[in-house]
């Protein structure tokens, strides 16, 4: 599956395309991922080209569970435009589990905070929202020193 999705989503197509339908035929196959096709992903995604990871960052979501979200953070130190793209996706993942592996990559919560104060008034709101959905957990370990799962 992973060459599959690797070759659907490197071809070239024009942007209406994509977001009418190339980005669903693409988050089908990544819901048929097995653990091994998550591996290669991971092991490949770091040379992919800034416009593949953009693709890739708009379909993950939270169906794609632990490995979908251990991917768009490992992507969370690149541009601007897939930046965004990341945090965007990452509101998605708005379990406590979720918002706990979040909460412990500092770097994305200091580049979401980063967002706020864009010119972009899209991109500024998704940055708030982002870090609004998480802001409770935050508040918890602030408050009571948790980490860990250990909120009783």
């Amino acid at each position: 599956m992973y060459t599959e999705f690797d070759s659907y989503i490197s071809g070239n197509f024009s942007d209406d395309y994509w977001y009418d339908e190339g980005c669903l035929f693409a988050e089908e196959i990544l819901l048929k991922f097995s653990n091994d096709d998550w591996e290669q992903l991971r092991i490949n995604v770091s040379g992919k080209s800034s416009e593949w990871k953009c693709k890739l960052a708009y379909i993950i979501e939270a169906d794609q569970g632990v490995d979908g979200l251990n991917i768009l953070l490992s992507m969370i130190d690149e541009n601007q435009e897939l930046l965004m793209l990341v945090i965007d996706s990452l509101r998605s993942f708005d379990s406590e589990e979720y918002k706990k592996i979040i909460m412990q990559n500092s770097q994305a919560i200091s580049r979401a905070q980063g967002l706020t104060t864009s010119e972009s008034l899209p991109v500024k709101l998704i940055a708030q929202d982002f870090l609004k959905k998480i802001s409770a957990l935050i508040i918890l370990v602030e408050l009571f020193g948790c980490r860990g799962g250990n909120y009783d």
